[in-house]
């Protein structure tokens, strides 16, 4: 079920709807999807009807890989995803000594730029 192509890598929709549409074009029942991404009917009725995974913790974050998987996308698709993912890996850089505020700014006025370009 999970051979369809995917329009696009990433999304910035709420995880409820990118899960929902990712669903919809896999012609993925929600019975297909939770069995497929080895979670239980009520853990996928919570992602999709409430705000589950907006805050992540590790737990959230393996739930929201193995739906992916099921979708045949990376967790990096969905939005609160690759937040946390930045979240940790900024926070692990700076504890390091790696990486300062500066550094970060710059990071994203140069995206900025680069965007406003385009």
């Amino acid at each position: 079920m999970t051979d369809a192509p995917v329009d696009d890598a990433v999304t910035m929709k709420p995880l409820p709807e990118a899960i929902r549409d990712l669903q919809a074009k896999r012609n993925m029942t929600r019975t297909d999807l939770w069995t497929a991404a080895e979670v239980g009917p009520g853990v996928l009725s919570r992602y999709l009807k409430t705000d589950r995974g907006r805050i992540m913790n590790s737990q959230v974050m393996e739930t929201v890989e193995k739906l992916a998987h099921a979708l045949g996308v990376a967790p990096e698709h969905f939005l609160e995803y690759r937040v946390e993912k930045g979240r940790r890996l900024v926070e692990d850089g700076i504890r390091q000594g790696l990486i300062g505020l500066e550094d970060i700014e710059l990071i994203i006025e140069r995206q900025r730029f680069l965007s406003q370009k385009d």
